[in-house]
């Protein structure tokens, strides 16, 4: 199989396996005794499917995994099997393995994975209940023997579990006309599932296209003739009761005085796709945002010459003409450039419910009962974003049960629930996503942190720390609170990965924490990293181009107004006291004499601000990141480069990184 078709087999798959971890999930919090036959079917279907892609695909695991545990959930919906939390455990960690089957696959190593110990698990589970045998429809019922007959034994087996718990059965015929009966019958069975179980659905015989096209449908419900008589109002049903123990018995009264109507309607005709959406491969989109990038550059340089010849005052009309063709240009750059973002803006949620599997995984190892509350998971965010953010969102949620929430008896001695609460939640606010990470555990002890901070020398002990500066030790690579390690986090896995892969993407991370009420972080991010808006400033001789989105104003101010506090720069700004940076001092760029007035650009995310010294603003201009070399990878400050409109490379600044750089307690002189 090509490449092409394996990345498209892999991405398929990927939502299956997301897909049936959230079912499991609602299986799990569901009752067990009474799980909900379409739930199941979901499930059911999901590893069928997953078994035939991965077979074509030449994944040979893959496919006898899921064929594996099709066998069971077959065992489950038809009734031989009880749904119990060690049949739970075992596929869960079947689609753990599945996970990490197609992990493997997508890096080009194939499925090869010895899959004994799961495949041991899968069947004892499958020997745990006693086969029950096929079921055969009960007597009484009063159904056409042409339908019994193609009853398949799993439709059968959920007809008499209606009738064991006291359903009513009601055969349903609709007709529809031919060319528009596909819709016509989605809608239908919507309104039935609002009703009960649809128990089959089977067309009728002997029928024209021209006279349309019939169907019978048997449903289970609690509900009376009546009641689903004004549920389906306007569709072209008749409807009649079949039997069903209780509900047949109460309804033969009912029926002696309302006999059974028949409802008809016209159907709308309509040969619409139901499908809206399409996948798109990351690296087409990739594609066409580079090919836009040229289209940004060739529009600057338009714009530049246009301004030039307009300011030597030659040929008016020729470069009035030029002027109206660049701004049409940028007109159209602009809607290309806004539609293809757009394209590859997915919903932050997606990341969010693949951490409610890890939430169950980690309190179970743990002991500890936890609960996690999701919110605002339809933001969207760039989809190279969002798969960015999810190992610090894992990390997050990791340290959260680990670090944060107590133990059962400790919470509940402390007046505290027995189960903790993790909050995930996101919101856009202006070109920026805000996404929290909320516990109700025990909260940071500073004093920890402090005696831990000056066990290692990074800290005086004759001075006082603010709680802003105690929490950035936690930040410090290997900086753990935590006596004993444990496999899920502990000694050596502290926060500085969360606060390097964020500030990779140009976002911020802050704390808060209350001792014994918990610890809040909050993720401060653009919402695209491709394409934006920067404002251009030169400093020593070289041009920089700091993202639009962190910077909050700028300023000029007088030399005067510079006041040094613990060998800091830094000016009054309004109710704030505000830290500056020179810019030529971290680059070692030579120094230029300052007059008496300075540019500060205001930089920041979130509640972290900071003052940039620059020698001049050049302006505005949309630009597109570029990756940089290993030469300048690791060099504090540097996001990436990118072209100006008179083919002029520039760097653009990491404006996280350098609020780090400026703040960071570890960075001081210990005297």
């Amino acid at each position: 199989m090509g490449s092409e078709s394996l990345s498209s087999v892999i991405a398929e798959a990927e939502e299956i396996i997301d897909g049936l971890n959230q079912n499991l999930l609602a299986m799990e919090a569901s009752d067990k005794s009474n799980v909900k036959p379409d739930l199941l079917n979901s499930v059911f279907r999901a590893a069928h499917t997953l078994k035939g892609i991965s077979g074509m695909a030449g994944l040979k695991n893959v496919s006898d995994l899921s064929h594996r545990m099709e066998e069971l959930l077959d065992g489950l919906r038809m009734g031989r099997l009880r749904l119990t939390g060690k049949l739970l455990d075992t596929l869960f960690e079947s689609v753990d393995t599945l996970r990490r089957l197609m992990e493997m696959a997508s890096s080009g190593s194939g499925d090869d994975m010895d899959l004994a110990p799961v495949l041991k698990k899968i069947e004892a589970a499958a020997s745990s209940s006693p086969d029950k045998g096929p079921s055969f429809a009960p007597a009484g019922v009063e159904l056409s023997q042409d339908i019994y007959k193609v009853l398949t034994e799993y439709e059968t087996h959920r007809l008499n579990e209606n009738i064991k718990s006291g359903m009513g059965l009601y055969e349903i015929k609709a007709r529809f006309k031919f060319e528009s009966f596909d819709k016509d019958l989605v809608d239908l069975n919507k309104k039935l599932q609002e009703i009960g179980e649809i128990i089959t659905t089977l067309p009728s015989t002997g029928m024209s296209p021209e006279s349309g096209i019939e169907f019978n449908l048997i449903i289970g419900t609690g509900k009376d003739h009546l009641s689903i008589q004004n549920a389906l109002d306007g569709e072209p049903v008749e409807i009649s009761v079949i039997g069903g123990g209780k509900i047949k018995a109460a309804q033969a009264e009912k029926d002696e005085e309302t006999p059974p109507q028949s409802i008809r309607g016209d159907a709308t005709e309509s040969i619409k796709s139901l499908a809206k959406t399409i996948r798109v491969d990351i690296a087409k989109l990739d594609s066409l945002l580079n090919m836009v990038g040229e289209l940004v550059l060739t529009k600057s340089v338009i714009s530049r010459i246009s301004k030039d010849l307009l300011r030597e005052g030659e040929r008016a009309i020729d470069v009035s003409e030029l002027q109206k063709t660049s701004q049409d240009l940028d007109r159209k750059v602009s809607m290309l450039q806004g539609e293809l973002v757009e394209a590859r803006m997915i919903p932050i949620g997606q990341v969010f419910e693949r951490l409610l599997r890890i939430v169950r995984k980690i309190s179970k190892e743990l002991n500890k009962e936890v609960t996690l509350l999701i919110s605002g998971e339809e933001t969207k965010l760039d989809k190279s974003m969002v798969e960015e953010i999810a190992d610090p969102l894992m990390h997050l949620v990791r340290n959260a049960i680990d670090h944060g929430i107590e133990g059962k008896e400790e919470r509940l001695n402390g007046g505290k629930p027995e189960a903790g609460t993790i909050k995930l939640s996101a919101q856009q606010k202006g070109n920026s996503v805000v996404v929290e990470v909320e516990d109700d555990g025990a909260g940071v002890d500073l004093s920890k942190v402090y005696r831990k901070a000056l066990e290692r020398g990074l800290l005086e002990e004759s001075k006082e720390y603010g709680q802003k500066e105690l929490f950035s030790f936690l930040f410090l690579p290997g900086f753990t609170t935590k006596e004993e390690a444990t496999d899920v986090s502990g000694r050596g896995v502290g926060l500085d990965v969360v606060a390097k892969n964020i500030g990779k993407l140009g976002g911020m991370v802050d704390m808060d924490t209350e001792l014994g009420k918990g610890t809040k972080f909050t993720l401060t991010l653009p919402i695209t990293m491709v394409i934006i808006k920067a404002l251009i400033v030169s400093v020593g001789g070289e041009t920089f181009a700091i993202p639009i989105n962190s910077v909050s104003e700028s300023l000029m101010i007088k030399k005067s107004d510079i006041r040094t506090v613990e060998k800091h720069g830094v000016i009054q700004l309004r109710d704030r006291t505000l830290s500056l940076l020179w810019l030529r001092e971290i680059f070692a760029l030579p120094s230029k004499e300052e007059g008496e007035r300075i540019y500060v650009i205001v930089v920041g995310l979130a509640e972290k601000r900071l003052g940039l010294i620059v020698d001049a603003i050049e302006g505005q201009q949309e630009v597109v990141i570029k990756s940089i070399g290993k030469i300048l990878k690791d060099i504090p400050g540097i996001a990436g480069a990118t072209e100006l409109g008179n083919r002029k490379t520039i760097l653009v600044l990491d404006i996280g990184a350098l609020i780090d750089e400026a703040t960071s307690v570890s960075s001081r002189p210990v005297k």
